[in-house]
C-alpha cells in the first residue's frame, strides 16, 4: 500500500477480545472509499465511503515468517460507479460496527461494473 496501512485503535481492542476469549466478531468485512488522508490508529471510518455495500472476505491463516503469522482476508467488491477508489476499511460488521485496519493506496479508477479483489494481509509480531 503506497500511501499506508494501520490497525486501528478499535482494531486492536477487537483482538483481545478474541485473543482473551471474552468476545468479539471476526473482522472480515470489507469497504472501500475515495479518501486519501493518511491512516492513523485513531481511525473509526473510512474517510469517504463509497455507495457500495460491504462485501464479506474470506479470512485465512497465512505464513510470513513463521508458520500462521498472518492473518489474510480475501474479498472483492464490484463498482456501481464511475470513481478513483483509494481506500480499504475492515470492518467487523457488515453495517456500522468497528473499523479493524484501514488503508490508503494510489488511485485505482473504475467503471461501473469495475471489481478489485483485495488481499489484505496483517502480519502479528
Amino acid at each position: 500500500m503506497a500511501n499506508g496501512q494501520v490497525v486501528t485503535n478499535a482494531g486492536r481492542a477487537i483482538v483481545s477480545n478474541l485473543v482473551s476469549g471474552l468476545g468479539g466478531t471476526v473482522p472480515k468485512w470489507l469497504g472501500w472509499g475515495t479518501g486519501t488522508t493518511t491512516p492513523v490508529a485513531a481511525d473509526t471510518a473510512l474517510q469517504t465511503p463509497s455507495a457500495e455495500a460491504r462485501t464479506v472476505g474470506v479470512p485465512t491463516r497465512t505464513t510470513t515468517t513463521v508458520a500462521n503469522d498472518t492473518v489474510t482476508i480475501t474479498g472483492t467488491i464490484t463498482s456501481a460507479s464511475t470513481q478513483a477508489i483509494t481506500e480499504l476499511g475492515v470492518f467487523d460488521a457488515l453495517v456500522a460496527g468497528n473499523l479493524f485496519a484501514h488503508a490508503v493506496f494510489s488511485a485505482l479508477n473504475l467503471v461501473p461494473g469495475d471489481g478489485l479483489l483485495f488481499v489484505f494481509n496483517w502480519v502479528i509480531g
